[in-house]
């Protein structure tokens, strides 16, 4: 089965200095969920870790390039608050991926964070189908959201220190 997800990004949201900040596929001043911003297509043996190589890279003339949608969510991550005071770099500069559902192409199920559903790094190994079943994942957008968004203890985003 091959299935084209779209590729959202998530933040607190927030307000102050960023307000003059603009990037080619948002104006990130004030957080919250982003509108469908890429597609990446998967097939049923396409594991996490392999979705996020194709985020994060392509080849262009035989060479590995990063994707203009990942230069961009980089560009976003380094523009996002810290509200649970992460300090290492690994939190400053990685992300973890979840599921929002999708009743169909115009409406949402939801626009509530705790519907977001993340994934374990644990299961980022597993091909895509043994984590999600083909109907949640065709009916499923993708979010990337930086690491310094979810709370160290809980795993949630809804959770604040």
């Amino acid at each position: 089965m091959r299935a084209v997800l779209h590729l959202r990004m998530f933040s607190h949201p927030y307000s102050g200095e960023n307000k003059k900040e603009h990037s080619y596929y948002i104006a990130h001043d004030s957080g919250g969920l982003s509108e469908r911003l890429s597609t990446i297509t998967v097939d049923s043996t396409t594991s996490f870790f392999e979705l996020r190589e194709r985020i994060e890279e392509r080849e262009v003339g035989g060479v590995m390039k990063r994707t203009t949608f990942f230069s961009e969510f980089v560009h976003f991550m380094q523009g996002c608050p810290n509200p649970l005071g992460y300090q290492d770099k690994e939190s400053l500069t990685s992300y973890s991926i979840g599921l929002l559902k999708v009743i169909d192409n115009k409406h949402f199920a939801t626009t509530s964070v705790e519907d977001i559903t993340l994934l374990h790094e644990s299961e980022e190994s597993d091909p895509i189908c043994n984590v999600v079943s083909d109907c949640d994942l065709l009916s499923s957008d993708l979010v990337l959201i930086p690491k310094t968004q979810i709370h160290p203890h809980t795993g949630r985003l809804a959770d604040t220190m």
